[in-house]
């Protein structure tokens, strides 16, 4: 990882690296108030000559300095980035025969005690370029996940429920963890996936926004076609197709009498830089199959609400899962087959989010969902504890 490595001896650049690999290993094992590994291992009188422990220390610092967090606080993908960089380095200086210069590598542990380490390889920087979402939208996001689960702390009640076996057998604390993610759970796309999609959006198209209306009123002769494409559906007259469907009732948005609808919000609207909309119909990663008749109803209804204002508009209308329950299998897409035109319809998981963020976008929302659960363990774990006590 460090090129000034190649100028130590290598008993001690081993040493530092493998002290190094451990302790980003053990990352999680002693997390403190600030996160911090480096004084876990303090450097007693009887360490303190131990070359290798101070390179591996050192090591730590500068991945902290880089990454700008604690090591404790680095995500899974992150850890694994370093210990396979770090190994690679530990082979390569192996298969070396160094020249090693006993004053020039005690000079360099001398500076290392108030310089940091600058020659960082090419490599890491381009893996640390290489993460999609900037500092702005990774903070937006890291704040909305905290603002949630902290509200919810605040404000969550347990609903009464006697349970004597469950509790003598798991203890309060954990059933009233279960009861909390259950109740967290019924409102995590209004509360975390809504805005979390709308500052992810906002990074790459021209404007983003949360539970809006697609339109208030509909055309007479739009809301009949509606039904006719719905019956069509049902029957298995036709198959859907969503780009066939739209440019039907953008014939006759403005046909008849105009009908006020109560339509459903739509969950996340999203302005293309050229103008296009997508308005997405956020839902759990298992939804009733019963429902996709009423799912798809609503994304006619808002294609007919948006043509009625602006019969000329570019519009897409979907259904977003925001994650993959079967992952790594494929998403169960079966049940929708015959409503909704998939490709057109319907985006899961990734294809959800690397198209609200850009490509990458979903791997690296998942590591801030990872960070700020460690950074927020110690104040979930407080909050439980205290069921213990009752």
């Amino acid at each position: 990882m460090f090129e000034s490595l190649n100028e130590l001896e290598i008993t001690d650049a081993l040493a530092g690296l493998h002290y190094a690999i451990r302790r980003i290993t053990h990352r999680h094992s002693y997390i403190t108030k600030d996160g911090s590994l480096l004084h876990f291992d303090p450097i007693d009188e009887n360490q303190e000559n131990d070359d290798g422990l101070e390179i591996g220390l050192k090591i730590i610092q500068e991945i902290e300095d880089f990454e700008k967090t604690n090591l404790a606080y680095l995500t899974n993908r992150q850890a694994n980035t370093y210990k396979n960089k770090l190994s690679k380095i530990a082979k390569d200086i192996t298969k070396r025969n160094l020249n090693y210069d006993s004053r020039k590598g005690r000079q360099l542990l001398e500076n290392w005690r108030s310089n940091p380490i600058e020659n960082i390889s090419n490599n890491l920087i381009y893996e640390k370029r290489g993460i999609f979402l900037g500092i702005e939208e990774t903070n937006s996001i890291e704040n909305v996940l905290r603002k949630a689960l902290r509200n919810k702390f605040n404000n969550y009640k347990p609903e009464p429920a006697a349970m004597p076996f469950h509790t003598r057998l798991l203890g309060t604390d954990r059933l009233a963890l279960y009861s909390f993610i259950h109740s967290l759970n019924t409102n995590f796309g209004t509360s975390v996936f809504e805005p979390v999609a709308v500052a992810l959006a906002k990074s790459n198209h021209a404007n983003a926004k949360a539970q809006t209306k697609a339109g208030e009123y509909i055309s007479e002769e739009a809301d009949r076609l509606i039904h006719r494409i719905m019956s069509e559906l049902t029957t298995a007259q036709e198959m859907p197709d969503k780009v066939s469907e739209i440019e039907r009732i953008r014939e006759v948005c403005r046909n008849g009498e105009m009908i006020k609808i109560k339509s459903t919000r739509v969950d996340v609207f999203i302005e293309g830089k050229d103008g296009e909309l997508f308005l997405f119909d956020i839902k759990t990663a298992k939804p009733n199959a019963g429902g996709f008749k009423e799912f798809k109803r609503t994304l006619l209804e808002w294609v007919a609400a948006v043509l009625a204002d602006t019969p000329d508009a570019k519009v897409n209308s979907l259904i977003a899962i925001p994650y993959n329950p079967y992952a790594p299998e494929p998403y169960n897409r079966w049940t929708m087959r015959g409503m909704l035109d998939l490709p057109n319809e319907l985006k899961v998981a990734e294809e959800f989010w690397d198209f609200l963020g850009g490509a990458g976008a979903y791997n690296d929302l998942l590591d801030i969902f990872e960070r700020v659960g460690i950074e927020l363990r110690l104040e979930i774990d407080e909050y439980f504890q205290k069921f213990n006590l009752k």
